[in-house]
Parts: C-alpha cells; sequence; structure tokens
C-alpha cells in the first residue's frame, strides 16, 4: 500500500515495518522507529509517524507530526481514516 500523507512527508512510499524495509532509504527507519510507517529516504526517515510507542518524547520513536509539536512530541493518541477514490 503507498500513500499520500499530506505534509507528512510519505508521498509514494511503500509502507514499512521492522522485519520489512519497503522504503528506499539505506537504514530501516521502522526498526529505528519501532514502528511501522510509510517511511521516506535519505537521512530524514519521516516527518510523520503515527503507530509509534505511546507516551515516548524521544526523537522519532513516539506518535509524532513534525508540523504539528515537532518530532520529539508525542500525540495522546491519532486516527487514520482512508477513502476510496
Amino acid at each position: 500500500m503507498s500513500a499520500s500523507v499530506g505534509n507528512g512527508k510519505a508521498d509514494g512510499e511503500m509502507f514499512s515495518t521492522a522485519d520489512m524495509a519497503a522504503h528506499t532509504g539505506d537504514k530501516n527507519c521502522a526498526q529505528k522507529a519501532m514502528s511501522g510507517w510509510w517511511y521516506g529516504t535519505g537521512t530524514i526517515c519521516s516527518k510523520s509517524s503515527l503507530n509509534g510507542e505511546y507516551g515516548t518524547d524521544t526523537k522519532d520513536k513516539g506518535i509524532n507530526w513534525d508540523t504539528f509539536r515537532g518530532m520529539g512530541y508525542s500525540l495522546k493518541s491519532s486516527v487514520i481514516k482512508l477513502r476510496r477514490p
């Protein structure tokens, strides 16, 4: 499944998990973040991660959205909604 996550920088990326890195970067971002997500390329894995560990404010490991409070702030909850094209 590929995704477009608004300004979350996941456009066109495949969903990656800790045991299956489907993104095009040179590191396993899902393993580093301990969550599955549409991780990107290059040195920045993602500018969002809504599948991270609850309550973890460690950068890139919690429930993060960069443009909301930065990747070091973990949200209390998130909701992902899908819409048919």
